[in-house]
This record gives C-alpha cells, sequence and structure tokens, in this order.
C-alpha cells in the first residue's frame, strides 16, 4: 500500500483510526512506563513513535487490508520483544549508595587532546560534503550526501559528534566552565544541524545529554542530576522544536504540525507497504546481505541485494529511488528467518537493548573514558529494532573511529 492509499484510508474514518493511535500509545508507555526516567528520555521518545507506527498494524487490519496471519506474527514478535527487554531490570536510581570520587572524572590530557581531535574530524567532516556532495538541507534525499564513496565520512561524523557531546554535556551537567572552543563547538553543531535537514536533529542533544545525566546518576548514586537535567532539557528542546517549525515552515514550506503528527504516524509505514497484498512475501536477499554495508556484502563474497526499505518503495511505486521505509524487527526477522525465527529474532533483540539499557553501564568503571564509551554504545541501541542495518552500521562506525581517535590521543598525551 502507498502512502497516498493509507492517507485517504486514515482520513475517511479519521477520529476512529486516531483513537487506535493514541490507545495503542497509551498501552505500551503503560507498559514501560517504570523504565522511563524522564520525559526526554530517549526510550520514551522510541516508545511514542514506535507505538504511533505500530497503530498502522491494527488500523489495517480493520479496514480489512491485512489477514490475520500477519496480525499474529506481529503480535507475537511485539510481545517477545518486550519480553526479552524485560528480563533486564531497570535501575532504581534512588536505591544506588553515593559514591564521593569524583577525582576519577579530571579531565585529563588525553580526554582533551581526544576532544580536540573529535572536534576537528567533526568539522572537517561535514566541510568535505557540503564542499563535494552539496548542503543536505537543499538536496531531494538527504542520504544521497553520503553515497558514492562518502560512508566514512558519516562514520566519522556520527562517531565525533557524540565524543564532542558527551563531554561539552559532561561540562554543563557537572556546572564547568565551558572556554571559547566550546562556543565554537556548539555553535558549529547548532548550524551543520539546520544544515543537515533533518527534521529532528536537535533532539539528539537532548538524547545525548540524557545518557551522560543518566551515566552520572548511577555511577555516583546522585539522583538529583537527572532532575537538574530535565530543566536544564527543557531549554535544548524548545530549541528543537522552534528550529523544526523554522525549517519545515520556512524551508520545506510544509505545514509544521500536520507534517510532524504524520511522520509520528508514519513510523509504521513498512508495515502498510510489506503486510499488504502478501508484498512481504517477495523481498530478496538474506540476513546478512539486508544488515550489512555494502562493502562487507563484497568482502564476504556474498550477493548483494538493496535495502529491504528501497526493496518494498521499487514494488509499491514500481520505481527505483534512495529512499524507503525503516527495516522494523518484526518485518526483518520475517524475511530473514521464517514466521517462527523471527520471534526468536525479536526476542534476541528486546533482550540485547534491555542488556544495553540495564545492565551494561553495571560494568563499566567511573570515569570519562567510560562516559564516552557508555553513550556511545548506547547512542545506537534503540536503532537496533527499528533499523538494523543502520544500529550496526552506527557500531561499526563508532568502533573504527573510536580506536583510531583514542590511539592518537594516547600516542600524543605520552610524547606530552
Amino acid at each position: 500500500m502507498s502512502y497516498e492509499v493509507f492517507y485517504l484510508l486514515f482520513i475517511d474514518n479519521f477520529w476512529f483510526n486516531l483513537c487506535i493511535v493514541f490507545v495503542t500509545i497509551i498501552i505500551y508507555l503503560l507498559i514501560f512506563r517504570k523504565n522511563i526516567y524522564s520525559i526526554f528520555d530517549p526510550l520514551f521518545f522510541y516508545i511514542l513513535l514506535s507505538s504511533a507506527g505500530n497503530s498502522v498494524v491494527f488500523i489495517l487490519f480493520l479496514s480489512g487490508d491485512i489477514p490475520q496471519y500477519y496480525l499474529y506474527q506481529f503480535l507475537l514478535t511485539e510481545a517477545s520483544f518486550i519480553l526479552g527487554f524485560f528480563c533486564f531490570k531497570p535501575i532504581n536510581l534512588k536505591k544506588i549508595h553515593a559514591v564521593n570520587n569524583f577525582w576519577s572524572l579530571r579531565i585529563t590530557k588525553r580526554i582533551k587532546l581526544l576532544y580536540f581531535i573529535s572536534a576537528v574530524l567533526y568539522t572537517l567532516s561535514h566541510l568535505v560534503i557540503y564542499i563535494f556532495k552539496g548542503i543536505p538541507l537543499f538536496m531531494t534525499s538527504r542520504l544521497e550526501a553520503t553515497t558514492d564513496g562518502y560512508g566514512f565520512i558519516l562514520s566519522i561524523s556520527i562517531t565525533t559528534e557524540i565524543v564532542v557531546l558527551s563531554l561539552l554535556g559532561y561540562k554543563l551537567v557537572i556546572k564547568l566552565r565551558y572556554r571559547l572552543y566550546d562556543y565554537v563547538m556548539i555553535f558549529l553543531f547548532i548550524v551543520f544541524s539546520i544544515l543537515s535537514g533533518s527534521k529532528a536533529t536537535f533532539l539528539g542533544i537532548v538524547f545525548n545529554l540524557f545518557y551522560v545525566t543518566y551515566f552520572l546518576s548511577i555511577k555516583m548514586g546522585y539522583p538529583q542530576i537527572m532532575k537538574k537535567f530535565n530543566r536544564i532539557s527543557v531549554k535544548f528542546f524548545i530549541l528543537a522544536v522552534f528550529t523544526t517549525l523554522v525549517v519545515l515552515w520556512f524551508v520545506k514550506h510544509e505545514n509544521p504540525f500536520f507534517t510532524i503528527a504524520w511522520r509520528v504516524i508514519m513510523n509504521g509505514d513498512v508495515y502498510m507497504m510489506a503486510y499488504v497484498n502478501n508484498f512481504i512475501e517477495t523481498i530478496e536477499g538474506n540476513f546478512l546481505t539486508l544488515v550489512l554495508p555494502y562493502k562487507l556484502v563484497n568482502m564476504l563474497d556474498l550477493d548483494p541485494v538493496k535495502s529491504l526499505g528501497m526493496q518494498l518503495m521499487e514494488i509499491v511505486y514500481h520505481t527505483d529511488l534512495y529512499v524507503g521505509p525503516n527495516a522494523r524487527h518484526n518485518i526483518l526477522g520475517y524475511v530473514s528467518f521464517g514466521y517462527w525465527g523471527s520471534i526468536i529474532f525479536s526476542f534476541f533483540i528486546g533482550a540485547l537493548v534491555g542488556f544495553l539499557r540495564n545492565k551494561f553501564i553495571k560494568l563499566l568503571k567511573l570515569n570519562l573514558e567510560s562516559l564516552i564509551i557508555f553513550v556511545l554504545i548506547l547512542s545506537p541501541a534503540l536503532s537496533l529494532p527499528t533499523d538494523f542495518s543502520y544500529g550496526l552500521f552506527e557500531y561499526i562506525s563508532e568502533l573504527i573511529v573510536f580506536i583510531i581517535i583514542y590511539t592518537l590521543s594516547v600516542i600524543l598525551s605520552f610524547k606530552k
């Protein structure tokens, strides 16, 4: 089913379908309520967007556009994902003992060098794309900016951005004085975020700041930091809303309120394209060819295929475009492992996200290297159930780039 057909279907019974969306969101929020620490918690936004997207399945079923076979597969995989996630209990901030070891959080020469190298590479990566590919804000598809061999530039940008934001966030939360180069990086980040054309770029600041606060609250046993985060992040949230409205209204010439609402619901666009007319059965490829980057597929001598989302766009619209819906765990699991295999796959994804969210932090020490590593690993975690291929790309990018820049910072610090 195309976007245009679903739009007419949704509008035809607007209030009833809207009720389905709200009821679905409320049910998911009730299930995950004890795992949410703040309204600016990335998990809260994930649940909000995913549940709104999941409502598409119920709308399609009640309208008679998909059979019970796919409805049951969706329900079983969602239940399996939730069960896997809850294998690891959420951390109760109030029961954590305070740690007064502030000395381990000092900004060493190695951290300063890591910050400087990351800041330089972050700036250069964006300038290279603007000079040789163009500004993503004015492109038909933002994905075009990182095609034709520019994927490693994107890897550098993703990793260095997290490192810079993590240290800026640490200074903000701990109330360390910003220096001139800190303000320069904040200014560049705002400019680059606007030029990226993403409608939710500034939410990345809030999410990164949350993970910094989450780490410090738990490792230092000081939950008041989370309360402070909620006050600070309101300012960033207002900035994000304002920037999004400006970009949509004056640059994209779209109604921002309708665009945002429609985009939230269309987090489930893969369901309408895959389940309707059994198009999910026609998708080519296996798990490795669908999730691994193209260069790794070629290195492993596998038969390359288009991404799952691009295949669906080609099937539905009969055209070859470099766009497509995200391959959510329900759909990717079904295509890769079949009906029952998709249920096991969803459980594995849920357990992995639950472990990274609630257990991984307990394995880390209290220092700034651990803080950066924690944010690097947690930032792509919620991409795994929504777009496993992109989440895997982020992890591979972070692993390669961070090893290089951290090793370089260690070598230079010894020389100093």
